[in-house]
């Protein structure tokens, strides 16, 4: 999976390529939109890494700690992406 797509308040905004599972992650995030992809609600292997590697090509992701459920004392975190984007254009791969 390949998303190409502008960052829109960056410095100097240009166009981005996210591959792989960072895409999926990605594509994750802008449909949650305000409601946040929690490990429960947008299974994934490394969230972490992917909102790691998403941060660095500039984009604006906001990390909190919710609660699991108001019996279990656990915590999750959720996240949730800031930027604005423009283009957001996915091409699915044979290879991938």
């Amino acid at each position: 999976m390949r998303v190409t797509l502008e960052i829109l308040d960056t410095p100097e905004p240009g166009p981005v390529t996210v591959i792989g599972r960072d895409a999926w992650a990605l594509l994750e995030l802008h449909r949650a939109g305000d409601c946040r992809c929690t490990p429960l609600t947008h299974p994934g292997p490394r969230w972490s890494g992917y909102v790691h590697k998403l941060r660095k090509l500039g984009l604006r992701i906001e990390t909190v700690t919710e609660s699991m459920t108001a019996r279990l004392r656990a915590t999750m975190p959720a996240t949730c992406c800031e930027s604005r984007m423009r283009d957001l254009r996915r091409l699915i791969d044979a290879d991938d």
